[in-house]
């Protein structure tokens, strides 16, 4: 069945849109999506529609319309512009927030980037981690695969009752439960989470296969000697029932451990909790260094009670590789020379050093799905290479990562330490999907 996005021209999308501005129709509202012409919006799927019967197409059942990428791709192809609901409500009102909820996580001690075995999985009966010794959401965290800026996941308790939360947009707190030494921690809260609809999940499937991400995750189980033949079996839904931005993840330390007094985890097993009390995320960062407060009782007193969670935070080498490389091309545009991989003289080598006239720049990337880990390991690291022992070479030193940072707290930090502190300091994020950068603070 042919896509009907794909068939209408765009001269008869531009005709529905004028007819539609002209005329002010009652349409079937779009939930999730718009389409922007000349600073309005309207529901792509409607639009469609109309251009389609301009066109002489009268028996539309004969065609294949669904939401999300399979028609927005099309629209975008012909040149119109495709926005979030969520998006474009922000720059028109403001928006009064989403409705809160609590979602229980697999256990994972690679940050959810990918799995990390049998240890701390849910010992329940018939569950599927007890049967398989891995869960759906072991990839939540793996930012190296973007589509259009967003990150497909799966949770669990979104699972439960996927058909009822479908277009619905939430802000999750996400815990963990290690069910080897029955220690609950609370991981982050995800924002503005999408929860997709069953043929974009579908879509998104089909992508991951045809990009060869799929046979990634086939890896990772084998790798760990887990049986890959089951995921195969599931359905783009099984999969993917999430999207969000990572800019939109707000991890907490580790070690944040949900409290014995915090009535907001009404139950333990993996249901999209409504939020009827606040989580007391006590160990998570508040923004402020009081004097005083300390926790002597966490020191290592040289005897092991009880095995500590300890979350691994992973780079991406093949990620680094490939910014890297396109960051490479990218520079010899505007730096006379362009070294990668060049040698400091002290074992050491800088990702990236660029020369332009008297000016020495360094540039040190980091992948980690986080962005302040890449922070605080390049920032040492772009220290060390320039400062050691007693001189300056680089004149900029420039942090290079995937992520692009909106969070207030973050972009203070970095004004802070170039402004105060005095450090040649810049942040560069660079798309590898576009690649370009993108952000340049």
């Amino acid at each position: 069945m042919k896509n009907l996005a794909a068939i209408v021209t765009p001269e008869a999308i531009k005709e529905a849109l004028e007819e539609v501005r002209t005329k002010r129709p009652n349409l079937i509202k779009s939930t999730k999506f718009h389409l922007i012409y000349k600073n309005e919006p309207f529901p792509p799927k409607e639009i469609v529609r109309i251009a389609a019967k301009k066109m002489g197409i009268r028996n539309l059942s004969d065609y294949r319309l669904n939401g999300g990428i399979s028609t927005n791709d099309h629209l975008m192809k012909k040149g119109f512009r495709i926005v979030q609901y969520r998006d474009w409500q922000n720059q028109r009102t403001n928006d009064a927030g989403n409705e809160q909820r609590i979602a229980r996580l697999t256990f994972n001690k690679n940050g959810w980037q990918f799995p990390s075995g049998w240890e701390g999985k849910s010992k329940a009966k018939g569950s599927y981690e007890t049967k398989n010794g891995y869960g759906h959401e072991e990839w939540l965290f793996d930012f190296t695969k973007l589509i259009d800026g967003y990150h497909y996941g799966f949770l669990e308790p979104v699972n439960a009752n996927f058909k009822k939360y479908a277009d619905q947009v939430f802000d999750i707190y996400l815990y963990t439960v290690n069910s080897s030494t029955n220690e609950r921690f609370w991981v982050g809260k995800l924002n503005n989470t999408e929860v997709i609809d069953e043929q974009e999940a579908d879509d998104i499937r089909s992508y991951y296969i045809k990009r060869g991400w799929y046979s990634e995750m086939l890896d990772d189980l084998e790798k760990l000697e887990l049986d890959s033949t089951d995921l195969g079996n599931w359905k783009g839904a099984g999969l993917f029932n999430i999207r969000f931005k990572p800019e939109d993840f707000e991890r907490y330390p580790k070690n944040t451990y949900v409290s014995k007094d915090d009535n907001s985890l009404s139950s333990y097993h993996y249901v999209l909790l409504h939020v009827s009390v606040q989580p007391k995320i006590e160990n998570a960062a508040d923004g402020e260094f009081v004097l005083g407060r300390c926790n002597p009782d966490g020191r290592f007193t040289g005897k092991t009670i009880k095995k500590k969670y300890e979350e691994r935070m992973i780079e991406y080498p093949a990620l680094h590789h490939q910014i890297s490389k396109e960051l490479e091309k990218i520079l010899k545009k505007d730096y006379d020379k362009v070294y990668p991989e060049h040698q400091t003289g002290f074992r050491t080598s800088v990702d990236i050093v660029a020369v332009t006239g008297r000016q020495t720049h360094f540039f040190e990337i980091k992948t980690y799905n986080d962005v302040r880990t890449c922070l605080r390991q390049a920032i040492g690291q772009l220290l060390e290479y320039s400062y050691f022992p007693d001189k300056q070479i680089a004149d900029e030193m420039f942090i290079v990562t995937p992520h692009f940072i909106a969070e207030e707290k973050m972009l203070k930090y970095l004004k802070h330490l170039k402004e105060h502190v005095g450090l040649p300091l810049r942040y560069l994020c660079f798309d590898v999907e576009k690649k370009e950068i993108v952000q340049l603070i």
